[in-house]
């Protein structure tokens, strides 16, 4: 799991991105897991809190149907 901190922006640095995901998170630190080819899960503590689509390079707050899924 990688672990990255929310700036001030509430944005998280991600391959040279800045992805948003809320201003309530802001300096708090997530977690991404990979779960598929092109998706991750974004997690605050244990609780997750969206995924993160890889090909559009923004955070989601549903499981997209893709190939990702079984």
């Amino acid at each position: 799991m990688d672990v990255r901190r929310v700036n001030a922006n509430g944005e998280i640095k991600w391959k040279g991105d800045q992805i948003f995901l809320s201003e309530v998170l802001i300096g708090a630190d997530v977690g991404l897991l990979q779960i598929g080819e092109s998706l991750w899960t974004i997690s605050f503590a244990s609780v997750r809190i969206g995924y993160l689509d890889a090909i559009n390079r923004a955070a989601i707050n549903r499981r997209p149907r893709s190939e990702d899924q079984p």
